[in-house]
């Protein structure tokens, strides 16, 4: 009898514990499964703008990962993780630091040959 109790208290404080990580939207148990880059159809991406419209305007530390926090134009804040991709020049987050953002772009120089670009987003303070 104390087994199933414990089995169903254990169910219990599981679905609990679900149920508050999708309710709560700072849970890192959310965020690792929150789709990130995800937009109605016909929506401008952050691919759309150039690097110099987007700004980094916060950064969000779980246990586990580190987010960007970029504004586009339109007003709407990303989160995202380094290996996505932003700007018109496609950069690929690097690295996400407490106040900026590196990134690297592939550009075509005036010869005509792709070359590495390393670039940053600072953090807008107000």
């Amino acid at each position: 009898m104390n087994t199933r109790r414990v089995l169903l208290c254990s169910a219990l404080l599981v679905a609990a514990l679900n149920s508050h990580a999708q309710n709560n939207p700072f849970d890192p148990r959310r965020l690792e499964h929150m789709p990130i880059g995800r937009r109605p159809p016909q929506q401008a991406t952050l691919r759309d703008y150039p690097l110099a419209q987007l700004r980094m305007v916060g950064t969000l530390i779980t246990d586990h990962q580190r987010f960007a926090l970029i504004l586009d134009p339109e007003h709407r804040v990303y989160l995202l993780i380094p290996g996505k991709r932003i700007g018109q020049e496609q950069g690929e987050i690097q690295r996400i630091e407490d106040d900026s953002v590196w990134l690297q772009e592939t550009v075509t120089d005036v010869n005509g040959r792709q070359r590495q670009r390393n670039t940053h987003l600072y953090l807008e303070t107000p």
